[in-house]
């Protein structure tokens, strides 16, 4: 994929420090490589649901979050990107401290087509995989910087 942005990572940078929601839910940017993001998170109560386990809507918000910056390393200077669609599976429960990896797997002048990945992550390591989505985002322009 073309970069189109050289400063890409501080400008993903600048959009995930304004992004309220994502630091609501206690999310922090890992790493960001141009057409890759990681992000990890830290289950607290107020993200479980009733059974204590990942609350489906914390899931597709993590997978929407780092789809999303994944995105913007790929977009041109100034352009903003928006979901367009997303489908998440939630493959099995997860508990403890996640972490998320987004990918663009196609970009094209006006959508890119990303997918993600959520894995619960035991004290030892050990990755299992808990969710993963397909989506679409639009590049928008003209929104506020």
């Amino acid at each position: 994929m073309e970069i189109k942005n050289s400063d890409f990572v501080r400008t993903v940078r600048k959009k995930f420090e304004g992004n309220a929601f994502s630091h609501l839910m206690g999310v922090r940017l890992d790493s960001i490589g141009h057409g890759e993001v990681q992000a990890s998170l830290d289950l607290k109560p107020e993200l479980l649901q009733q059974n204590g386990i990942a609350h489906g809507g914390v899931l597709m918000s993590l997978c929407d979050i780092v789809a999303g910056f994944a995105a913007f390393t790929v977009a041109g200077k100034g352009e903003h990107v928006v979901t367009a669609s997303i489908q998440v599976n939630c493959l099995r429960p997860a508990t403890g401290k996640l972490l998320a990896i987004g990918r663009v797997d196609k970009a094209g002048r006006n959508i890119f087509f990303c997918s993600s990945e959520v894995f619960s992550v035991s004290a030892d390591g050990t990755r299992t995989l808990v969710s993963n989505s397909s989506s679409t985002m639009a590049v928008a322009r003209g929104l506020r910087s």
